[in-house]
């Protein structure tokens, strides 16, 4: 199974990286389930099944935009001969995750979120 966390400056940056992630996700893996959860900071992002290669789905996640400190732990957990990787909370400081439909999203002002950097 492939995790992602993805947080950004403001819940629209989240809001769109979390778009390009789930696109991409399923374009690589259209057959798969892909679940997206709301989170206090951003989104949690599951792609379900196993390719049995956790340093493909190491890269996949860092392609994907996971958070890199998440990539670095489960890296270091590896090497130390540990098992618990992917770990994503559903119920961190009060807040519990909401599973969503991405593509139904309407929270986002995309012209808004590109103008920006102008």
């Amino acid at each position: 199974m492939i995790t992602l966390d993805i947080d950004g400056k403001s819940r629209d940056e989240s809001t769109v990286r979390m778009l390009i992630s789930y696109l991409g996700l399923k374009h690589v893996y259209p057959k798969r389930e892909i679940e997206v959860h709301l989170t206090r900071r951003g989104y949690h992002i599951l792609a379900y099944g196993d390719d049995g290669d956790l340093e493909q789905e190491r890269t996949l996640r860092q392609i994907f935009g996971d958070d890199p400190f998440r990539i670095d732990i489960d890296k270091h957990k590896q090497e130390i001969g540990s098992y618990n990787f992917n770990v994503l909370w559903t119920i961190k400081k009060g807040f519990r995750v909401k599973v969503i439909d991405p593509i139904s999203l309407d929270v986002v002002d995309l012209d808004q979120f590109f103008s920006l950097g102008e």
